[in-house]
């Protein structure tokens, strides 16, 4: 064989300038490992994906993931969008599913995981983002955004979601499957009104002072109305967090 014909089978390596090592590092899935970890309590023995990286140009990595929802090529396929740099229109629309809201979970839990704080820190700015959306983003709606931030213990996003949200005709069914529920956008934003399969998903303190700020604020006694003020509601919101 040639030299022509080695030239031929030669692979060419898109490697980032930012990654000093022209070797071709691999992250590898394990159907059969006998142990999984959970994603609650962080990576075993402390691993971080800066870890891996290397110093020099004389040995690959080797990133060996064992979690089949964490670690899913999606999942991966996403994060990789969040730290390149990409908006979160391309990242959405460039997926590998159309489950945006578990997606959205998930890659927030694996960067949480592999101790990605930069990462991390974009997805949380991107809910925020998505927060101050209201009902206007196509796929992602307010109540996903909620529950999302309350799982994560993000008080400013969760009640950003109270202060933006505004009922309208604009989106009265899901726009997609995969989600923890959905309320059409003509309801308030309560708990009565959340699916019953979602209300496990929030924890009980975002639950109940969702539930209080929408019971105690939106009926006023004196005039018998129904009050709207979402960024008043929002204040009263957190002061419930704290009960």
């Amino acid at each position: 064989m040639g030299d022509a014909d080695n030239k031929q089978d030669e692979v060419k390596l898109n490697i980032s300038q930012r990654w000093n090592d022209p070797n071709a590092d691999q992250a590898l899935k394990s159907e059969c490992c006998p142990q999984q970890d959970d994603p609650r309590h962080g990576p075993p023995h402390h691993q971080r994906l800066h870890d891996f990286t290397p110093t020099s140009a004389d040995s690959s990595k080797t990133l060996l993931f064992t979690d089949d929802t964490l670690e899913s090529s999606s999942v991966l396929h996403f994060f990789l969008s969040v730290i390149g740099d990409k908006s979160l229109e391309a990242a959405l629309q460039e997926s590998a599913t159309t489950d945006y809201v578990p997606l959205y979970h998930y890659t927030m839990m694996f960067a949480k995981k592999w101790d990605c704080p930069q990462a991390l820190k974009l997805l949380e700015g991107w809910l925020l983002r998505l927060a101050l959306m209201g009902q206007k983003h196509p796929h992602i709606k307010p109540l996903d955004v909620f529950i999302l931030a309350a799982k994560f213990d993000d008080r400013q996003t969760a009640a950003r979601v109270i202060a933006e949200y505004q009922t309208s005709e604009d989106c009265l069914e899901p726009p997609h499957s995969g989600r923890w529920g959905f309320i059409p956008s003509n309801q308030e934003l309560q708990m009565n009104n959340i699916p019953r399969q979602a209300w496990e998903e929030i924890p009980p303190a975002y639950a109940y002072a969702l539930q209080r700020s929408f019971s105690l604020w939106s009926y006023c006694p004196h005039c018998k109305n129904t009050r709207s003020d979402g960024p008043e509601r929002a204040a009263f919101f957190l002061e419930c967090l704290d009960e």
